[in-house]
């Protein structure tokens, strides 16, 4: 729009038109010179050539201060700019994950750079992909604008010699927004006609951006370079502040901060580890859609040393771990983060599945269920025991029922006084209970939790609560250690009388949250289910599966043997 001309008398710009005379006057009364207004008789005929319409005021019309950031912090980043910078933040903190990560579990280098493929691949996968970095913010084009109010003096004189086309294109703009009809509403779209519907913005794309995903990507790094992890170690290294998770706006710098919105600071802000069950659902999901639409495969878990973890967590031996394993291979039991990355049934006919049913559980989870049917199998954990009548009995390797139930409570309770599981947010003990050793240990775990890292800056932690030089000193890891050997193994019973390992197997239903079970039972499924961070109930609940999937195995089994038998005769006849 041309600049308004200046009155050569008062040196207004305020101009408007008389409404009987038709000429242009500044607010002072001076008279625009050299402007004449031409009309036809047909226009002195209808009562002169301006017509004045009455001015209508509107509900939808937007007062001149709505039309800018009014009381809106400039600082803040809205739109498209604000959604730039949070992806900026996130890619930030997960940047810093990585190196955190490589450092505490000593990764090789390629680590990083499988990182950054995948993030790449997360992001290209989002529901709405992340926004451009806006192109006049970079460039910097309303950087100098600048008001006609502020304009050089000296550029008046030119004004004054340009036309009246720009006062009167004002004045019409005016007249006409004056002027319009009550068919419109405020934002210029008729009555009528449909307004435009806002798109709906998916209900699950803040879970698939925010700082859990980014463990999701770290987990199938893990994976694809057959690193032995489950769910279980990134939620202690985020519980022990070993990996930024926890109020991870912190580690930002403060110059991104403050142009972080109220919104966007709580999505970033974390104030709990997440559960491993959000994580297998989301580290599933990244690769089943990476082999949809890339036909990236994401490998089979390393699955012997994470079972054999298991097994030493629940007390067992390398009798039991042959067990495991054996059930694991009957049961079929997928290996991938996904099922659908499994390999397929073997389908001897048309009606067989593809793939079992309710497979889609943590690969943890899985293990845990097996070795507590080959536990029930060989022991019963229902309140009776068991007979090994058979020399050959691999149950026998195993200790008696009652040493290896006291073995795993006296395990439960040497893990309550590590580390790792002391300062968790799961534990109950009281600071109370703490002697001065562990107090100072506490104390160096809030310095990392509260001030985010080695040093505190002003120093207040080392002023006021000055540590000596102790040494911490963990009990026995019930990972590495192996304490069977210290019991017996079972005798067999010569007489033969009693249930055998195997008869009288009783199935729990998972789902009934009113029944009960042994004593026996009961704890391995707590300890189980308190070292891969899930509920008890899923345990019992996969477990129930499982047994039903390997009842309908051992049927299947008997009815080809009976089947056999039976050709068998008839080819003699």
């Amino acid at each position: 729009m041309a600049p308004r001309r200046r009155c050569p008398v008062c040196r207004s710009r305020q101009w408007h038109k008389e409404p009987s005379s038709g000429l242009i006057a500044c607010s002072e009364g001076h008279i625009l010179q050299n402007y004449r207004n031409e009309t036809t008789t047909e226009a002195e005929d209808l009562g002169g050539a301006h017509a004045m319409l009455k001015r209508t005021i509107k509900s939808g019309r937007k007062k001149t201060e709505d039309l800018g950031l009014g009381r809106a912090n400039p600082q803040l980043y809205h739109g498209a700019r604000g959604t730039y910078l949070y992806y900026q933040c996130l890619q930030l903190i997960f940047r810093k994950q990585i190196a955190a990560l490589t450092k505490l579990w000593n990764l090789p280098s390629e680590f990083e750079l499988i990182c950054r493929d995948i993030w790449a691949l997360n992001l290209t996968l989002l529901p709405e992909h992340p926004p451009p970095e806006p192109y006049h913010y970079v460039h910097g084009e309303n950087a100098g604008s600048q008001d006609d109010d502020d304009q050089d003096p000296s550029s008046d004189e030119n004004d004054e010699d340009g036309d009246e086309d720009g006062i009167l294109a004002t004045l019409q703009a005016d007249t006409s927004s004056e002027s319009e009809p009550e068919g419109e509403d405020g934002d210029g779209v008729g009555r009528g006609e449909p307004k435009q519907t806002r798109k709906k913005r998916s209900p699950d794309l803040n879970k698939y951006r925010s700082v859990t995903s980014t463990i999701a990507v770290l987990m199938l790094a893990c994976w694809t370079i057959r690193i032995p992890v489950m769910f279980r170690d990134f939620i202690s290294a985020i519980e022990a502040y070993d990996l930024p998770y926890l109020d991870p706006v912190r580690h930002l710098p403060p110059t991104m901060v403050a142009h972080l919105t109220r919104a966007k600071i709580q999505s970033l802000s974390m104030q709990r580890p997440p559960r491993t069950l959000t994580l297998h659902n989301l580290t599933s999901r990244l690769a089943k859609k990476m082999h949809a639409s890339f036909d990236v495969f994401t490998p089979e878990l390393n699955a012997a040393p994470l079972l054999w973890r298991i097994i030493r967590v629940l007390g067992g031996n390398p009798t039991l771990y042959q067990l495991t394993k054996q059930l694991a291979c009957i049961l079929s039991l997928p290996l991938s983060v996904t099922y659908t990355l499994a390999p397929g049934l073997e389908r001897l006919k048309t009606n067989d599945p593809e793939h079992h049913v309710y497979d889609h559980v943590p690969v943890e989870v899985g293990f845990v269920a097996v070795t507590i049917i080959a536990l029930k199998m060989v022991y019963g954990l229902d309140g009776e025991d068991r007979v090994h009548s058979d020399p050959g009995d691999p149950g026998l390797s195993l200790p008696a029922i009652d040493e290896y139930l006291e073995y795993v409570s006296r395990l439960s309770e040497k893990d309550i006084m590590e580390r790792n599981t002391m300062f968790s947010s799961e534990s109950q003990m009281s600071v109370g209970d703490l002697n001065e050793v562990m107090l100072d240990e506490y104390v160096s775990f809030c310095e990392r939790a509260l001030l985010g890292g080695e040093n505190d800056g002003d120093g207040v932690v080392a002023k006021y609560f000055p540590l000596k030089g102790r040494e911490w000193k963990d009990l026995p890891d019930s990972e590495t250690a192996i304490p069977c050997g210290k019991m017996q193994g079972s005798r067999p019973d010569e007489d033969g009388k009693g249930v055998r390992p195997g008869e009288k197997y009783k199935v729990f239903i998972g789902t009934d949250s009113g029944g009960s079970v042994a004593t026996g039972l009961e704890a391995l499924v707590r300890r189980g289910a308190g070292y891969i961070k899930v509920s008890e109930e899923d345990i019992f609940s996969v477990t129930e599966r499982c047994e039903r999937r390997l009842l309908s195995w051992w049927k299947k089994q008997r009815k080809n043997t009976r089947n056999r038998k039976r050709s068998q005769i008839r080819t003699k006849h």
